[in-house]
């Protein structure tokens, strides 16, 4: 029986979910507005979730988005769990990397170890799509949801400093992406 991801990938992915894990917790700028409901979350811990589907396949985004919000909910918890929020980053990895193999005409696989041809064709252009569509899906209009629904806050007024901060993030997340790429496929063609 063939096995789903080499032994050296799930520990890659489980660094990927600690180094998500890490950035949404010690390095981010949590944005309270007068409301006094946790509105904006600043940080660059979606950047493991994306390559993390983009490596290995949307499987192994939403694994690495969902466990990465699970486990800093639990490290850092504010309030009760909302599984919501695990589905949303989760669906963020997922998205990212279907839309990439999307974009670049490339049959469909969900789960994979990295291929150095792969991920050599993955430029800022190939990336972007994906991550404009997961954040604006999933960061501005699911989440936004997901508070308005446990905050009482009407969702309208959560969207304008949400919509802002995704417009801002998805081209950083572009430019990291095909950096973080960069780095890994040369990581992957020594290996």
């Amino acid at each position: 029986m063939k096995r789903l991801w080499s032994i050296k990938s799930v520990v890659t992915m489980g660094l990927f979910c600690a180094l998500s894990v890490i950035l949404g917790t010690v390095l981010s700028i949590k944005v309270i507005p007068l409301t006094g409901v946790y509105t904006l979350n600043v940080s660059l811990n979606l950047l493991p979730v994306h390559l993390a589907g983009l490596c290995f396949g949307p499987v192994a985004g939403f694994m690495v988005g969902f466990l990465a919000d699970l486990i800093k909910w639990a490290v850092n918890p504010m309030g009760a769990y909302h599984p919501g929020f695990g589905f949303s980053m989760g669906m963020i990895g997922f998205t990212t990397a279907l839309i990439a193999q999307i974009v670049r005409r490339r049959q469909v696989r969900l789960a994979f170890d990295p291929e150095t041809e792969w991920l050599d064709g993955l430029t800022w252009l190939t990336v972007l799509p994906g991550v404009a569509a997961a954040q604006i899906l999933f960061s501005v209009i699911l989440n936004s949801y997901w508070i308005a629904s446990m905050s009482g806050v009407d969702m309208r007024a959560l969207l304008p400093t949400r919509i802002v901060n995704a417009a801002m993030m998805i081209p950083v997340y572009g430019v990291l992406i095909r950096e973080c790429v960069l780095i890994i496929r040369r990581f992957v063609a020594k290996v």
